[in-house]
C-alpha cells in the first residue's frame, strides 16, 4: 500500500458491545420482541453508551456523558456537545 496512510485521530475508545433482547408478554402471550445493540465507549475522560434497535438499525440513541460506566452520575450536558459531530 505504497502512498497510503491511515490516520486515526478518533478519541473514542470502545469498551463493550452487547446484544440484548426484550420480550413483552400479556400474561403468557408474547406481544412483542425487541432486539437491540448497546455500544459502550469512552471519549476522553467521559463514558457514553448508545442503543440501536435492530429493526431500525440506522437510528441510534446516544446517552451520556457519564463519569464512569455505572451510568449513575451524568456530567453537564454542555460536555456532550464537545464530542458530537454532525
Amino acid at each position: 500500500m505504497s502512498g497510503y496512510r491511515i490516520l486515526d485521530d478518533d478519541d473514542i475508545d470502545p469498551i463493550k458491545v452487547e446484544h440484548k433482547r426484550k420480550q413483552y408478554l400479556d400474561e403468557n402471550t408474547l406481544i412483542q420482541i425487541y432486539n437491540y445493540i448497546i455500544y459502550n465507549f469512552n471519549c476522553g475522560d467521559c463514558h457514553f453508551w448508545a442503543r440501536s434497535y435492530l429493526h431500525d438499525i440506522g437510528t441510534v440513541s446516544l446517552f451520556g456523558p457519564f463519569e464512569g460506566r455505572t451510568r449513575g452520575t451524568a456530567l453537564p450536558t454542555r460536555r456532550m456537545t464537545q464530542f458530537c459531530r454532525t
